[in-house]
């Protein structure tokens, strides 16, 4: 009983710091992008968001998974962790330099646009290798359950984006300085947490790679793509159909419940690690009432987060991009249902993961994926930016059908 209750004290702890620095960063970040919305125009805001979205499925294949799998074998009773890190390290190194050459071969093959292409070099290469700097560090301290260094990190990425982005509108510069400035705020975060890193862990380089970073590594890596790739695909596809200007309403739209989505998402990171660590030590029955736990507290957060935004999306668009913009409100109130439903479907996708049914994840997430890209092209096609917030709430739909 004493156990059970520090462990909840802990958790609830977590929590308040993760929730304190995501609300700061999110508000800091919402106020950024809500200025530069204005300043460079929906056309330029549409390729800077199309840039953000490679960004971030760039960054994904610096880690491939392996998060996961330091977080499963770092809880095991006895692991040396100094072992496991150095090989962590070791491996996201290798795969960062391997997707920067990937990535920098798809933007000149695959664009004609001059200036999208710069714009791509600019942001995607320094985003890239700050998401890996930031990762190492905070996969550490989640592992250790210290989130307060995770807030540390948060809040120096919001702060260093913020004053980049916004030196850059007072300079009046266009999109591709600010987004080269916008990508190395995170460098400069990247260094700050590998700095806390540095003071509570030893490394040493000479051990050789773990064999067991391996195991099951397949089935991390595909889900892990896949849940980076489902918040992208809607941009990722509906540019091919849509002008920049639709898809620059969408990301608008998409981008204030994708923020607010960070209320109930605290409650994931605080969760993880204490899931693995029960089943871990083989007591199941703890496990299930601890994801079940998460997964009320995220679904009645992820409820009252989505109230705002369907019932006052006028207000809500006017106030904080103007009335230009009004053309995303509608996109807006059906886009509040993703918040809720990914409040449900994330928990439960958790559970799965921490008890070793990663490949029913694997599954759902593939047919989500798939079905996604159909639903955003046929349904933008016909319905143009609607139809793409319709195919959101379509493909958070798949995902909790086959959880359930």
């Amino acid at each position: 009983m004493v156990i059970s209750i520090l462990i909840e004290n802990k958790i609830f702890k977590n929590i308040l710091h993760l929730f304190f620095s995501t609300a700061f960063t999110r508000v800091a970040n919402a106020v950024t992008i809500i200025m530069l919305a204005g300043h460079i125009g929906a056309e330029e805001y549409g390729m800077f968001s199309l840039c953000v979205a490679y960004a971030l499925i760039a960054g994904y294949f610096t880690d491939m998974g392996v998060k996961n799998i330091v977080m499963r074998e770092a809880s095991v009773e006895g692991a040396n962790v100094s072992s496991i890190m150095s090989s962590y390290i070791k491996i996201r190194i290798y795969l960062l330099l391997l997707t920067l050459v990937v990535s920098g071969l798809i933007f000149i093959f695959f664009y004609d646009s001059i200036k999208l292409t710069k714009v791509l070099f600019l942001l995607v290469f320094p985003t890239v290798t700050g998401l890996t700097m930031q990762s190492i560090a905070i996969t550490f301290f989640q592992l250790k359950e210290e989130m307060k260094f995770i807030s540390n990190i948060k809040i120096i990425s919001a702060i260093t984006c913020t004053i980049g982005v916004l030196f850059g509108m007072w300079q009046g510069w266009g999109v591709a300085l600010i987004s080269f400035f916008y990508g190395l705020s995170y460098i400069v975060a990247g260094v700050f947490g590998l700095y806390l890193l540095s003071r509570n862990i030893k490394f040493n380089f000479k051990y050789k790679l773990e064999k067991r970073m391996f195991k099951g590594l397949l089935s991390f890596i595909i889900s892990g793509l896949l849940i980076m790739v489902i918040p992208q695909i809607g941009i990722l596809t509906i540019e091919k159909v849509l002008t920049l200007k639709e898809v620059g309403f969408y990301s608008v739209a998409y981008r204030i419940p994708t923020a607010l989505y960070q209320i109930p998402g605290v409650v994931a990171g605080a969760f993880y690690p204490v899931l693995f660590k029960h089943y871990n030590s083989n007591n199941y029955i703890a496990h299930r009432e601890t994801n079940v736990k998460q997964v009320k507290i995220m679904s009645i957060l992820g409820m009252l987060a989505s109230l705002p935004l369907l019932f006052y999306p006028d207000w809500i668009i006017k106030t904080l991009f103007g009335a230009q913009w009004l053309p995303a409100s509608l996109l807006l109130q059906v886009l509040s249902l993703v918040v809720v439903l990914q409040s449900i479907n994330f928990p439960l996708g958790d559970g799965l993961t921490t008890k070793g049914q990663q490949k029913f994840r694997t599954i759902v997430l593939s047919i989500a994926v798939v079905s996604g890209i159909l639903y955003y092209y046929m349904l933008s096609l016909e319905f143009n930016s609607l139809g793409a917030a319709c195919a959101a709430v379509l493909v958070e739909i798949t995902m909790f059908i086959g959880f359930i």
